[in-house]
Protein backbone atom coordinates (compact mmCIF):
# COMPACT_ATOMS: atom_id res chain seq x y z
CA UNK A 1 0.00 0.00 0.00
CA UNK A 2 0.76 3.62 -0.16
CA UNK A 3 2.42 3.45 3.60
CA UNK A 4 4.83 0.74 2.71
CA UNK A 5 5.69 2.23 -0.64
CA UNK A 6 6.94 5.55 1.42
CA UNK A 7 8.52 3.45 4.44
CA UNK A 8 10.75 1.94 1.57
CA UNK A 9 11.53 4.49 -0.14
CA UNK A 10 12.11 6.26 2.76
CA UNK A 11 14.49 3.52 4.49
CA UNK A 12 16.27 3.28 0.65
CA UNK A 13 17.10 6.94 1.12
CA UNK A 14 18.76 6.40 4.21
CA UNK A 15 20.54 3.66 3.11
CA UNK A 16 21.85 5.66 0.01
CA UNK A 17 22.59 8.64 2.33
CA UNK A 18 24.92 6.03 4.10
CA UNK A 19 26.49 4.72 1.82
CA UNK A 20 27.90 7.89 0.18
CA UNK A 21 28.76 9.24 3.13
CA UNK A 22 30.95 6.11 4.36
CA UNK A 23 32.63 6.48 0.42
CA UNK A 24 32.83 9.91 1.16
CA UNK A 25 34.66 9.79 4.45
CA UNK A 26 37.17 6.30 3.19
CA UNK A 27 40.86 7.29 3.14
CA UNK A 28 41.56 6.61 -0.55
CA UNK A 29 44.87 5.51 -2.25
CA UNK A 30 44.69 8.63 -4.68
CA UNK A 31 44.43 11.08 -2.27
CA UNK A 32 47.63 9.69 -0.08
CA UNK A 33 45.17 8.43 2.56
CA UNK A 34 43.48 11.38 2.57
CA UNK A 35 39.24 10.85 2.17
CA UNK A 36 37.14 12.81 -0.51
CA UNK A 37 35.91 14.66 2.30
CA UNK A 38 39.09 15.75 3.50
CA UNK A 39 40.36 16.66 -0.19
CA UNK A 40 36.60 18.71 -0.81
CA UNK A 41 37.39 20.65 2.51
CA UNK A 42 41.24 20.95 1.89
CA UNK A 43 40.33 22.83 -1.74
CA UNK A 44 37.49 24.98 -0.81
CA UNK A 45 38.45 26.48 3.19
CA UNK A 46 41.63 27.65 4.42
CA UNK A 47 44.05 25.70 5.99
CA UNK A 48 42.95 27.42 9.52
CA UNK A 49 39.61 25.94 8.93
CA UNK A 50 40.59 22.43 8.56
CA UNK A 51 43.04 21.45 11.75
CA UNK A 52 41.56 18.24 11.80
CA UNK A 53 43.77 17.48 8.60
CA UNK A 54 46.77 19.68 8.90
CA UNK A 55 48.02 22.23 10.57
CA UNK A 56 51.10 24.40 10.21
CA UNK A 57 54.41 23.22 12.01
CA UNK A 58 54.86 25.65 15.45
CA UNK A 59 58.05 27.22 14.88
CA UNK A 60 60.50 27.57 11.57
CA UNK A 61 64.18 27.94 12.69
CA UNK A 62 66.86 29.80 10.72
CA UNK A 63 68.36 26.66 9.75
CA UNK A 64 64.77 24.73 7.59
CA UNK A 65 64.80 28.20 5.61
CA UNK A 66 66.73 26.36 3.42
CA UNK A 67 64.41 23.51 2.90
CA UNK A 68 61.54 25.59 1.49
CA UNK A 69 62.33 27.82 -1.03
CA UNK A 70 60.06 29.70 -1.63
CA UNK A 71 60.57 31.12 1.92
CA UNK A 72 64.07 31.46 1.16
CA UNK A 73 62.87 33.66 -1.81
CA UNK A 74 60.42 35.63 -0.22
CA UNK A 75 62.91 36.61 2.92
CA UNK A 76 65.51 37.85 0.13
CA UNK A 77 63.11 39.44 -2.12
CA UNK A 78 61.73 40.98 1.65
CA UNK A 79 65.58 41.74 2.71
CA UNK A 80 66.38 43.39 -0.27
CA UNK A 81 63.27 45.80 0.01
CA UNK A 82 64.07 46.52 3.72
CA UNK A 83 67.74 47.63 2.63
CA UNK A 84 66.61 50.07 -0.66
CA UNK A 85 63.28 51.13 -0.08
CA UNK A 86 61.41 52.75 -0.97
CA UNK A 87 62.21 50.85 -4.42
CA UNK A 88 60.80 53.10 -7.44
CA UNK A 89 58.49 51.33 -9.72
CA UNK A 90 58.84 51.45 -13.05
CA UNK A 91 56.14 53.29 -15.51
CA UNK A 92 54.62 50.30 -15.63
CA UNK A 93 54.26 50.09 -12.52
CA UNK A 94 56.76 46.65 -11.94
CA UNK A 95 59.68 46.53 -10.05
CA UNK A 96 62.86 47.86 -11.81
CA UNK A 97 65.75 46.02 -13.79
CA UNK A 98 68.49 45.92 -11.28
CA UNK A 99 66.05 44.85 -8.48
CA UNK A 100 64.83 42.33 -10.98
CA UNK A 101 68.46 40.88 -11.49
CA UNK A 102 69.26 40.57 -8.09
CA UNK A 103 66.40 38.61 -6.90
CA UNK A 104 66.74 36.69 -9.96
CA UNK A 105 70.96 36.23 -9.47
CA UNK A 106 70.43 35.72 -5.74
CA UNK A 107 67.20 33.80 -5.22
CA UNK A 108 65.51 32.35 -8.13
CA UNK A 109 68.10 31.19 -10.71
CA UNK A 110 69.22 28.25 -8.42
CA UNK A 111 65.54 27.20 -8.12
CA UNK A 112 64.60 27.20 -11.93
CA UNK A 113 65.09 23.86 -14.13
CA UNK A 114 65.42 26.04 -17.54
CA UNK A 115 67.89 29.05 -17.34
CA UNK A 116 66.92 32.49 -18.35
CA UNK A 117 69.34 34.69 -20.23
CA UNK A 118 69.49 38.15 -18.72
CA UNK A 119 66.46 38.63 -17.37
CA UNK A 120 65.45 42.75 -18.00
CA UNK A 121 61.83 43.23 -16.75
CA UNK A 122 59.90 41.58 -14.24
CA UNK A 123 57.59 39.74 -17.00
CA UNK A 124 60.69 38.23 -18.04
CA UNK A 125 60.98 35.50 -15.05
CA UNK A 126 57.24 34.65 -13.88
CA UNK A 127 58.81 33.71 -10.54
CA UNK A 128 59.48 37.23 -9.78
CA UNK A 129 56.34 38.21 -11.04
CA UNK A 130 54.73 35.74 -8.64
CA UNK A 131 57.00 36.83 -4.94
CA UNK A 132 55.72 40.17 -5.32
CA UNK A 133 51.93 38.91 -6.05
CA UNK A 134 52.26 36.65 -2.89
CA UNK A 135 54.30 39.06 -0.67
CA UNK A 136 51.37 41.98 -1.55
CA UNK A 137 48.44 40.10 -0.67
CA UNK A 138 50.13 38.51 2.19
CA UNK A 139 50.32 42.13 3.75
CA UNK A 140 54.48 42.06 3.26
CA UNK A 141 54.54 44.44 0.77
CA UNK A 142 52.86 47.70 -0.60
CA UNK A 143 53.51 50.25 -3.26
CA UNK A 144 52.87 53.23 -2.89
CA UNK A 145 53.66 56.66 -4.35
CA UNK A 146 54.95 54.70 -7.43
CA UNK A 147 57.90 52.84 -5.36
CA UNK A 148 57.74 49.51 -3.53
CA UNK A 149 58.49 49.09 0.72
CA UNK A 150 58.07 46.49 3.60
CA UNK A 151 54.66 47.07 5.34
CA UNK A 152 54.55 47.81 9.22
CA UNK A 153 53.83 44.16 9.67
CA UNK A 154 56.41 42.96 7.40
CA UNK A 155 58.98 45.27 9.26
CA UNK A 156 58.11 43.98 12.55
CA UNK A 157 58.46 40.05 11.85
CA UNK A 158 61.92 40.56 10.07
CA UNK A 159 62.80 42.43 13.11
CA UNK A 160 61.63 39.41 15.35
CA UNK A 161 62.87 36.94 12.78
CA UNK A 162 59.12 35.40 12.78
CA UNK A 163 59.86 32.79 10.15
CA UNK A 164 57.09 31.02 10.94
CA UNK A 165 54.60 33.94 11.03
CA UNK A 166 56.11 34.91 7.51
CA UNK A 167 55.94 31.33 5.79
CA UNK A 168 51.90 31.20 7.65
CA UNK A 169 51.19 34.90 5.74
CA UNK A 170 52.76 33.73 2.05
CA UNK A 171 51.47 29.99 2.43
CA UNK A 172 47.87 31.45 2.99
CA UNK A 173 48.47 34.20 -0.24
CA UNK A 174 49.72 31.51 -2.42
CA UNK A 175 47.12 28.95 -1.90
CA UNK A 176 44.01 31.20 -1.58
CA UNK A 177 45.10 34.35 -3.70
CA UNK A 178 47.64 33.21 -6.31
CA UNK A 179 46.72 29.71 -7.19
CA UNK A 180 42.76 30.81 -7.68
CA UNK A 181 43.22 33.16 -9.69
CA UNK A 182 45.88 31.28 -12.03
CA UNK A 183 44.24 28.04 -11.94
CA UNK A 184 42.97 28.29 -15.82
CA UNK A 185 46.06 30.10 -16.97
CA UNK A 186 48.05 27.65 -14.98
CA UNK A 187 46.75 24.62 -14.33
CA UNK A 188 49.45 22.55 -13.21
CA UNK A 189 50.19 24.19 -10.14
CA UNK A 190 46.40 24.13 -8.59
CA UNK A 191 47.85 20.91 -6.49
CA UNK A 192 51.73 20.99 -7.45
CA UNK A 193 52.95 24.43 -6.37
CA UNK A 194 51.62 23.47 -2.88
CA UNK A 195 53.89 20.82 -1.90
CA UNK A 196 56.96 21.40 -4.24
CA UNK A 197 57.59 25.11 -3.45
CA UNK A 198 56.98 25.14 0.47
CA UNK A 199 58.03 21.61 1.41
CA UNK A 200 54.97 21.02 2.65
CA UNK A 201 55.97 22.06 6.17
CA UNK A 202 53.04 21.12 7.88
CA UNK A 203 51.92 18.46 10.49
CA UNK A 204 49.19 15.89 10.56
Amino acid sequence: GFFSDQGVKSDLSVLARDFVEHQNDTPQREFLGLSSSHMYNILNYRFDENTDIVSFHPRILWDDVESIPFLKQALYFLASIEEKQPVPATAQGNLPREFVKRIYENAVREHLTVEIAHPRKEDDVREIGRLRYVLTYAGLIRKYSKSFSLTRNASRMLEKRDWSAIYTAIFDAHSFEYLWENEDAYPELWLMQRSLIFNLYLLK
